[in-house]
């Protein structure tokens, strides 16, 4: 049925197929010049219904280019930003204020480079076009600037157009219809693949004109097509999973990334590296499918795969029309498939035997590939990039690429293709979605979807909300018992007072802690995602968030304010708890919106975490209970205005004091004793009470004492409210502002002071080592041979053979091929032989020249994991010389391992970048072959005696990279006689011609293959074809492999068992068992020396001086980590010292310089959690690879200890030379020494603190909940704020003695404090009445004999005026802490700095190195 509309191309019948035939019919409805599409048609989409496809949209638009030019910000090559040069930016000691703007503004200066440069062509409406080029050569710049993404660059220069439609017109209006898809798969990862797909499906639902179905049941259908497409129907409800959470795999996440795509529905689509982690099955169906639905809509796809699967020539010619090569930024080609490779071949250049055209066309760009014809009599080929361009420019090629452009134009600009598309997409539009923008459904709806969207993620993460409840119960119980109703009298008024701001201070740090702001800036390439796919606003997602949230937390608050409440003793009506719980949810709310808005405005997550560090302690000293109101200096009293905790402690502080009574205890009145029995002669010392009273309204104590007022409850609930939505505001704002793609950091990281060597071109095959060399290096090593071997693991308490019975020989000098079908067991096999192995049960026998392996063999031979794990802040030669010093044996001197190490970089010709940092992807660093090459070099360095396994060191390149590595391979066979065995996987026929031998697995970790590949694969080939599977001539042999042993849908032929019986297998471990035979007699091992029997190669002492330096030189490098310590500390010794700038020596100043120490002392806080998160970095890296046979998990605690202590001791002494004499503290030499003494000691408390939270987490996620929990307990415990006279038991008596805080503020507090002469405040003074007949003095002389205060007027007969405390040593002893023990306290606090230190490698090898060895 044809649709009218023009905006509508086609339609999709939704009738049941004929039993005839199933057929999918489209109907173009469009004749303006589009091709003619027959009205049936089979292939991959011949049902009806089942096209993955919204019926909606226009997509016949194409694009063309002219002169296209892309200018990037930067150079190639730029130097670490390390500590020296963060601090000495003024603007970076808080924060690159100059950086933020013009990120604000989208402003790139300083010096720029071409990209791209000069690239021409069209591709037509329904056309697929392949993009090929080495990494780096300006692939992924290239289609960013086709599908109009701006922001990554500095400008774009040329004509993009789309039909008649213009860039500019393009990016205002039609963001979400020209996509660019990058190869990263970026996800919601707890959600289902269905619930992914469908929420995407909804988001893009067109309006009802098109499709009548409602949003939920359009979602589903779609889905349901784009699973069957992809053949995955069955993981609809499997979690989708990341690196941490175990989801579908990673082939099936790419395919999840796609469908998302596909949801879009888009006109142009550009893809990057579409097909990485896909099987070359998937892969081939995929570009199919791309290329069925590009011919029957419209669609115009670009796709740049670089992947090391082999595209066969069918896929070549059928799934592409178009193909465009790049060199270095240069266009080289650009034309239909079927002229490139007589185009290169014509040019001078030599396609080998099996090499597939892609392959030949990239290999063209590579001067360590490509070789010039033999028969070749032309002029000069050539050689460079911009020669290779304007030799394309001057060819025939590129005058029919000119001709197509021209014929594009005109049928475009004489038909209304792009009138159509404006109009569909006007159409498609729900009603109040707005012109200009990229989206389908409006913000409403848009805020509906992803409502439900994040109720999914809390409902699919139920531990994580278990986690949080029962941190907020713990706490509230723990902390609610230590505070365990206090009294009403005056020292109950304090605890009360202390409890309820505990509440607050509990919530401030758990919301920071509970990562409000790591999950904001690190969703950010995810919000990114989806903004350019046009899913939806980044306000809906936030409210989504806010409003899910608002449920959470009042549940969260509302568990532990049903503890805390009533265990703190505090109103038992109705109201005033409800009125309690809706404070604290409020105030919940308003720190984690708040801490949401810091990370939405920051542009990295170090400086996020910096500023939420100072907000807690801005918020938390402003909050009314440090320094009350009424003793706040005038121009510091505004920051309590803009602080959500002076609020929330107000209305707190009202809600419960309105309705409380105060009633002073016999001890409290003045004067108090046997003799006085006479309420009318006495006063109470609450703040408020009148002569002859000893009750105090609570009103009018939180009014004197606090400056408080009862009735401003709601009136600050209010307040809080307004200020969560101003906070909601600008979280919104900063994620719209902020959220931009950056690109992809791709320039290299030199060290500081680096000599930068120009990268190398061409790598000679000459080689000054002889073959009669080799053969004697190959002499010198060991046959490594295995016979035998099994493996099993337990299974559902059931075992499960992964390996069974594996044979087989790995020679010195050669290469050797692990490979098999998905699944087979080819990693566990070559961790098994290497001796890697550390839980399950290992069975057979593993021989070097027919010996057992010796205890030194995990050591001794190298191992290259497939994760390429380095620390990023280590320079590639630093890097090789880490390996070389902590694992050449000890007969090596230091110089000779360094020396060794410079060997290996020239072998592996890393030379040029050897000063270059690893890095990271977000800070840049060296590509993906270089790592490889560098985790080969790591472990060539180490000088192993005989074996080099390595675990797929190809996977992740492109052909020619994998080229390059394999190279290199053979080049450290030929030359150091090494016996090298990897695991390979889907190998190109030229890298699997240079192994020497192969293992080829079948499932369940059977043999089907073991021996020589012979040349030209002849051996491996003349085997499989002697059983009925003869190799192609034509054909890769790997895949000829894999398919015959492994095919799609089983083989009836069992190869293993065939195997097993043939003359090859026979040979193979007759072999094993002559050299087992000829070997000498086994060493026993008490005539083995220490040093051959050590894990180890280098002692305990050089181990951790290695690894201190190391982490000692990436904190260094790492600008932002140090900045923030030293720029948080002085920030906060500021702001309390000049807060608290100088206070008065009465009985309330000397209580807010108490706690002026208290607060300072909440540094350590977000210090340590920075030393905790570097600790799980570290030990990452070390179980991820350095583990066995490197250095001791011992020596890595041991440096991550003591590697900090410098910076935290120059920290924490600027904060104390910060607040110190600001505040009005002891001032003599020998006070202030102790004083800075305890902060040096509280400082190494510090990092062994941190560094045992660290080992407590079982992940970097449980850090912040641990943290949170063991911090607020051991402040609770401190005496601080609960005396320790009103504690109760058991803490009285037991656990508080266990906080190392009480120690500090002991030894702080006690020195500083007690020399001080108070002075009462006129507020302060209890009065009381003399006798008719008597002074003062006389009436209360027996009192005072023993009182702790003074009289103001001992001569006057009335109004007796009395002061509570004489000295601070008074004050400091009604906490619980004494004078004379300010030096024991101080060594109290050493000793549990060493208790720490137990507790981090108790708990690290419970953790972290015991369940390694668990069978």
């Amino acid at each position: 049925m044809a649709n009218e509309n023009s905006g509508r191309p086609y339609e999709s019948s939704q009738a049941e197929p004929s039993a005839a035939s199933s057929v999918m019919v489209l109907t173009p409805t469009s004749k303006c010049g589009q091709p003619e599409r027959p009205a049936t048609r089979k292939g991959i989409f011949e049902e009806a219904g089942t096209i993955p496809l919204a019926d909606a949209g226009y997509h016949y638009l194409g694009v063309c280019y002219e002169n296209l030019t892309v200018i990037g910000a930067g150079k190639l090559t730029r130097e670490v930003e390390s500590t020296d040069k963060s601090l000495l930016q003024a603007s970076a000691v808080m924060w690159n204020f100059p950086s933020f703007v013009m990120k604000l503004f989208n402003i790139k200066t300083g010096s720029t480079r071409e990209l791209i440069s000069g690239f021409y062509g069209v591709v037509p409406a329904g056309q697929t076009m392949l993009v090929l080029g080495r990494p780096g050569s300006g692939c992924s710049t290239f289609l960013r600037a086709l599908a109009n993404e701006t922001s990554p660059f500095v400008r774009i220069e040329g004509d993009v157009k789309y039909s008649t439609i213009d860039s500019h017109e393009a990016r205002k209006f039609y963001g979400g219809e020209i996509i660019f898809n990058n190869e990263e798969d970026i996800h919601e990862p707890t959600l289902s693949v269905g619930q992914t797909l469908e929420v995407a499906q909804k988001l893009k639902h067109p309006k009802k004109m098109y499709d009548p179905k409602d949003p939920a049941t359009y979602a589903k259908d779609q889905t349901d097509r784009l699973l069957r497409m992809f053949g995955m129907p069955h993981v609809i409800d499997t979690m989708v999973g990341n690196d941490y959470i175990r989801g579908v795999s990673g082939g099936e996440r790419k395919r999840v990334s796609l469908s998302e795509v596909f949801a879009t529905n888009a006109a142009v689509l550009c893809w990057d590296n579409c097909i990485r982690g896909l099987d070359s099955a998937i892969a081939v169906h995929f570009l199919r499918c791309l290329k069925e639905i590009s011919r029957a809509t419209g669609m115009t796809n670009v796709i740049n795969f670089v992947s090391q699967y082999q595209a066969s020539e069918e896929v070549y010619h059928t799934c592409f029309d178009r193909v465009t090569v790049i060199y270095d930024g240069r266009m080289v080609f650009a034309g239909l498939v079927e002229d490139a490779q007589l185009f290169f071949i014509r040019q001078g250049w030599e396609k080998k035997p099996r090499q597939t055209t892609p392959d030949f066309l990239t290999a063209c760009t590579s001067v360590n590939e490509r070789r010039i014809r033999h028969d070749y009599d032309g002029p000069g080929v050539p050689q460079t990039p911009e020669e290779m361009a304007a030799y394309f420019k001057a060819s025939p090629e590129y005058q029919k690429l000119l001709n197509d452009m021209r014929d594009y134009r005109a049928e475009h600009s004489s038909n209304k293709h792009a009138d159509e598309f404006r109009a569909a997409v006007k159409h498609s539009k729900h009603r109040g979605t707005g012109k200009k923008n990229s989206y389908k459904v409006n913000f409403a709806r848009q805020s509906v979807v992803l409502i439900k969207r994040q109720a999914n993620l809390v409902r699919s993460a139920p531990k994580d909300l278990i986690i949080k409840l029962g941190s907020n119960l713990l706490q509230a119980v723990v902390v609610g018992s230590i505070f365990y109703k206090p009294a009403a009298n005056a020292s109950g008024s304090f605890a009360v007072a202390g409890g309820l701001f505990f509440t607050i201070l509990y919530f401030c740090v758990f919301s920071l802690s509970e990562a409000s702001i790591p999950p904001t800036v690190m969703g950010r390439a995810l919000l990114i995602k989806h903004r350019k796919l046009g899913f939806y606003n980044p306000a809906a997602k936030i409210i989504a968030e806010m409003l899910i949230d608002c449920g959470v937390y009042a549940l969260q608050t509302l568990v532990f304010a049903s503890v805390f409440y009533f265990l703190l003793g505090l109103n038992t009506e109705a109201e005033t708890f409800f009125t309690f719980w809706f404070i604290i949810y409020t105030t919940y709310l308003n720190l984690s919106v708040m801490y949401r808005m810091i990370g939405s405005w920051c542009p990295v997550l170090s400086v996020a975490i910096r500023f939420g560090g100072l907000s807690l302690m801005l918020v938390l000293t402003s909050g009314g209970f440090i320094v009350p109101p009424t003793l706040q200096h005038r121009w510091a009293g505004w920051i309590s205005r803009i602080s959500p905790v002076a609020y929330a402690f107000e209305a707190l502080m009202s809600n419960e004091f309105r309705t409380r009574t105060l009633t002073c205890s016999a001890t409290d009145l003045v004067p108090h004793g046997p003799s006085y029995t006479d309420i009318t002669y006495q006063g109470c010392t609450i703040p408020g009470a009148t002569e002859g009273d000893a009750d105090v309204s609570g009103s009018t104590f939180i009014g004197l004492k606090y400056g408080f007022t009862s009735g401003h409850i709601w009136r600050n609930i209010g307040i809080l409210w307004a200020m969560y939505a101003i906070y909601a505001i600008m979280v919104v704002l900063g994620n719209t502002i902020m959220v931009r793609d950056s690109g992809s950091a791709s320039s290299k990281l030199y060290k500081r002071g680096a000599v930068i060597q120009p990268l190398q071109t061409t790598h000679s095959e000459a080689d000054s080592f002889t073959a009669d060399e080799a053969k004697e290096q190959v002499q010198k090593r060991s046959v490594f041979t295995f016979k035998n071997v099994c493996y099993t693991v337990q299974v559902g308490g059931k075992e499960r053979r992964l390996l069974d019975n594996v044979t087989g020989i790995v020679e010195p000098g050669r290469l050797t091929a692990l490979m098999g079908a998905s699944g087979a067991g080819k990693t566990t096999l070559l961790n098994t032989i290497a001796g890697r192995q550390t839980t399950g049960k290992v069975e057979g026998y593993m021989l070097l020249d027919g010996k057992p392996l010796g205890p030194t063999f995990s050591r001794c031979a190298g191992f290259a994991q497939q994760g390429d794990v380095h620390e990023p802040y280590s320079t590639v030669r630093e890097c090789l010389q880490f390996s070389a010093v902590l694992r050449q044996a000890g007969q090596y001197t230091r110089q000779e391992k360094l020396a060794y190490a410079e060997e290996v970089l020239d072998l592996l010709e890393l030379g040029p970048i050897a000063d270059a940092l690893i890095g990271s992807p977000d800070t840049g660093g060296l590509n993906v072959e270089e790592r490889k090459r560098v985790t080969i070099g790591v472990e060539l360095a180490a000088r192993p005696d005989s074996l080099l396994f390595l675990d797929e060191p190809t996977s992740g390149l492109d052909s020619q990279a994998a080229y390059e590595i394999c190279r290199f391979l053979r080049k450290i066979a030929a030359r150091s006689g090494l016996a090298i065995c990897c695991v390979i996987h889907q190998p190109s026929g030229d890298l699997f011609e240079m192994f020497d031998s192969i293992i080829l697995l079948a499932a369940g970790g059977k043999t089907c293959y073991a021996g020589p590949t012979g040349p030209g694969s002849s051996t491996v080939s003349q085997y499989f074809g002697r059983y009925g599977s003869p190799l192609d001539p034509g054909a890769n042999p790997a895949e000829h492999l894999i398919a015959t042993i492994a095919p799609v849908g089983g083989t009836e032929v069992n190869w293993p068992e065939r195997w097993q019986k043939s003359n090859e297998a026979a040979a193979i471990l007759q072999r094993v068992n002559d050299l087992e035979k000829s070997s000498e007699a086994v060493i026993p091992m008490g005539s083995l020396s220490k040093e051959d029997t050590a894990p180890f190669a280098s002692s305990f002492a050089v181990q951790f001086k290695e690894l201190l330096i190391r982490n000692m030189r990436a904190q260094y490098r790492d600008g932002s980590y140090w900045t923030t310590k030293l720029v948080l500390c002085v920030f906060i010794g500021l702001f309390i010292g000049f807060y608290c700038y100088q206070m008065q020596h009465s009985v309330a100043g000397i209580q807010v310089m108490s706690l002026s120490i208290l607060v300072a002392a909440q540094a350590a806080a977000p210090v340590a959690f920075d030393s905790a998160c570097n600790y799980q970095a570290k030990f990452g890296i070390y179980l991820a690879r350095e583990r066995l046979g490197v250095y001791s998990w011992q020596a890595l605690v041991a440096a991550l200890l003591v590697v900090e202590l410098p910076i935290n001791l120059i920290a924490f002494t600027l904060l104390f030379l910060s607040y110190y004499w600001t505040v009005g503290l002891e001032s003599s030499a020998m006070v202030g020494g102790l004083h800075w003494l305890a902060w040096a000691v509280y400082s190494i408390y510090t990092c062994t603190f941190g560094v045992m939270i660290g080992a407590l987490s079982p992940s970097t996620f449980a850090v912040g909940f641990v943290l949170s929990f063991i911090w607020n307990v051991i402040n609770a415990l401190s005496w601080a704020l609960v005396p320790w006279p009103n504690m109760p038991q058991p803490y009285h008596t037991i656990f508080s003695w266990l906080s190392p805080l009480r120690w500090f503020y002991g030894s702080t507090m006690e020195s500083t404090l007690s020399s001080k002469a108070i002075s009462c405040a006129a507020n302060e003074l209890t009065t009381f009445a003399a006798p008719s007949g008597m002074t003062c003095g006389e009436y209360a002389a027996e009192f005072l004999a023993t009182a702790a205060g003074y009289l103001i007027n001992p001569a006057a007969t009335s109004s007796c005026a009395y002061c509570q405390l004489s000295y601070g040593s008074d004050y400091v002893q009604s906490l619980g802490y004494e004078y004379d023990n300010m030096w024991r306290d101080w060594g109290v606090l050493i000793v549990h700095c060493v208790s720490n230190i137990a507790v981090a490698y108790l708990f690290t090898w419970l953790i972290r190195i015991r369940p390694l060895y668990k069978k």
